[in-house]
């Protein structure tokens, strides 16, 4: 009986022990091991052996029971068994061999997958070093590497926008080199970037490049220094906007080179020099061209400014030098016939330059010097001005915004400039010849700031009509007296002062630009004595008066208090801040406060004088004196309020109109 067998006979008895359990089947046999034995594994062991011990004791038993011929019986069948048996065994022996074989193969194979997960462990390993080391020196290489489409492109390529990449690059290439010489960096990257070769062969290669860059940069910025001494019709704002685009390159080469800017700099300033020089004297030439309405020593309190207007006439002829052609002398110039009165009621209109002078709105465009030259309007003194100073401001604001952002980098605070010898005294307040320090717009404009004062000069002091009258302003001033005077445009020069002081208002709270102060006092210090001689003027006429005046035979205002009137009232309407300046200075502190005070002053005198003189100091006549006294200060302060309606109060209109308020409730207390 084999062995598989006797377990089936062992599972399927029902002699067995007591307490072993019942197996019906051979398959029943695991799920019973799993049930007694909980799962563990050496319980299952523990079942099995006891079931095998029972077993044996079975078969014992049953052997024990047996007679001789059961058993011969019982051999038999097992060596029958046993031979049959070892026919599959001599079949199995071959499958034995191959399954060792089989074996063997499964034993290297397993050798060589633990070989190869080693191996693959390894690589693995490997390859993460790898990984970390390829990204620390990537970052390195790329530090060091420069590639040729960079040098090709700072060699060839346009100087423009893009090209300012490369000067970023080299930047870039300079501080690492600098962080790596001067220690600023972690030691491990120090070391791995000092053990290669390639960071000298970075820095050579850096510094031909930068080399290159700062050669062309120099070319290319003579090359438009070079284009504004040109005949082009290239504008100089046009340059400049071009290089703000660019300005980049000068802080590059500036850091690479700073003597070479410097020197490229002082170029452009010089070259602006004669640029700004040869611009403003055509236009000037071209303002000196335009008409201006001359109002000569004719035109004061008192006279009917009629005889300035017949210098084309007869009244004249006899101040005229011997042989003088009046239609060929005097057809080229412009005739405008301008009564008194009609010059007296023009502030109203030309107080209107201002509203585009007021601080921060500036707007107006100069007239071109092509107009000028040609045009044949006649132009109020003050207009002309307004011209040349639009046009200097609107360049000094250019250059000045240029200079800072493009030269200085946005700072202010500039550097001097060193002149060895200077070739005279305009580039300086020393005299000429001594050496010194200056500022770079006391080189480019100071030569226009003198232009300009003496174009000011030239404007309120000149004759137009000298050169028709004896050829020179001395023999003119000989047959006309007007013509050594100059202007007698009191309203003109008041106007041009306060375009000035606009002007500084602009300069200093919305452009914060300082280099124009020292201009702008200059020409104020040259208008202030004009006006004040203008009213010296109209003073002396006014006491002349008394000599020259009749007895007035009616009690109406005389028609030098309406003159006087409505001068004053333009005059007021200058002495305050205009519309929208929130200005807070004191007005009272200026020559017009003491002119006006000058002139209210002797046209009491006057009035009182020529009313004595109406009417003598007797009693019978002296209402009436009093009544003509009320009726020519009643038509003063009625023209103040209806003239000065619309103007911003001010405490110097409020006094002076408070002043002949007075006056009229004096003398209209006296007539009741």
């Amino acid at each position: 009986m084999s062995g598989l067998e006797t377990l089936k006979q062992i599972l399927t008895s029902k002699d067995h022990l007591a307490d072993a359990p019942i197996v019906e089947s051979l398959v029943n046999l695991e799920s019973l091991l799993s049930k007694q034995s909980g799962g563990e594994g050496n319980n299952k062991a523990t079942l099995l052996d006891s079931f095998r011990t029972h077993a044996n004791a079975l078969n014992a038993s049953r052997v024990n029971q047996l007679n001789i011929n059961d058993l011969a019986a019982l051999v038999d069948k097992f060596d029958d068994y046993n031979d049959k048996i070892q026919q599959f065994q001599s079949k199995l022996d071959p499958i034995e061999k191959i399954l060792d074989g089989f074996n063997q193969d499964l034993s290297h194979l397993s050798a060589s997958l633990v070989s190869l997960q080693e191996k693959s462990t390894k690589l693995s390993s490997d390859s993460n070093i790898q990984h970390t080391v390829t990204e620390k020196l990537n970052g390195i290489i790329l530090d060091l590497m420069i590639s040729p489409e960079v040098a090709k492109s700072v060699v060839e390529d346009e100087i423009d926008e893009k090209w300012l990449e490369n000067l970023r690059f080299i930047n870039e290439k300079s501080q690492l080199i600098h962080s790596i010489k001067s220690k600023k960096m972690s030691s491990e990257l120090e070391q791995l970037y000092n053990e290669s070769r390639a960071l000298e062969q970075l820095e050579l290669g850096i510094k031909l490049l930068s080399n290159k860059a700062v050669e062309r940069i120099r070319d290319f910025l003579i090359s438009n220094v070079k284009q504004l001494r040109s005949l082009s019709k290239t504008s100089s704002q046009e340059i400049q906007q071009k290089l703000i685009k660019l300005k980049e390159i000068f802080v590059f080469l500036n850091t690479q080179h700073p003597e070479l800017a410097a020197q490229l700099r002082l170029a452009y300033i010089y070259t602006m020099r004669w640029y700004y020089q040869t611009k403003f004297a055509k236009y000037i030439y071209a303002l000196e061209k335009l008409h201006i309405r001359h109002i000569d020593q004719n035109f004061v309190l008192g006279t009917d400014g009629e005889k300035k207007q017949s210098v084309f006439g007869t009244a004249w002829k006899g101040w005229l030098p011997t042989g003088t052609n009046l239609t060929t002398s005097y057809t080229t110039a412009p005739t405008s016939h301008l009564s008194m009165n009609e010059y007296l009621a023009s502030m109203d209109k030309r107080i209107h330059v201002l509203d585009d002078s007021k601080a921060g709105s500036r707007h107006v465009s100069a007239i071109p010097s092509q107009i000028a030259e040609t045009t044949p309007f006649v132009y109020w003194l003050e207009f002309v001005y307004n011209q040349f100073a639009v046009a200097l401001t609107d360049n000094i604001v250019v250059e000045y915004l240029f200079m800072v952002e493009f030269f200085y980098q946005d700072n202010e605070k500039f550097d001097k400039i060193d002149l060895p010898k200077l070739e005279d005294d305009n580039l300086s307040t020393n005299a000429k010849g001594v050496t010194g320090q200056v500022e770079w717009y006391q080189i480019m404009f100071n030569d226009i700031f003198k232009m300009g004062r003496e174009f000011v000069t030239w404007a309120i002091t000149h004759y137009p009509y000298a050169k028709t009258i004896g050829g020179s302003a001395a023999s003119a001033a000989r047959v006309h007296p007007s013509a050594s005077f100059g202007s007698c445009d009191g309203y003109a020069i008041l106007v041009i002062i306060r375009l000035v002081q606009a002007s500084q208002s602009i300069f200093q709270n919305k452009y914060h630009i300082p280099i124009m102060n020292d201009y702008l006092n200059s020409l104020l210090l040259i208008l202030w004595p004009q006006f004040t001689k203008i009213i010296d003027l109209n003073c002396e006429a006014m006491k002349k008066m008394i000599l020259q005046s009749s007895k007035v035979s009616t009690l109406a205002p005389v028609h030098v208090t309406q003159q006087f009137a409505q001068y004053i009232s333009g005059l007021l309407k200058l002495s305050g801040p205009i519309a929208d300046d929130n200005s807070t200075k004191d007005y009272r502190g200026e020559p017009l406060y003491n002119s006006i005070v000058r002139l209210r002053n002797d046209f009491e005198s006057y009035l009182t004088k020529l009313s004595t003189h109406s009417f003598g100091n007797s009693k019978n006549k002296q209402v009436e004196k009093e009544i003509f006294l009320y009726n020519n200060y009643f038509l003063i302060v009625n023209i103040l309020k209806n003239e000065n309606s619309d103007v911003i109060s001010n405490s110097i209109v409020e006094e002076q109109l408070s002043h002949f308020e007075l006056l009229c409730e004096a003398y209209k207390k006296t007539t009741k």
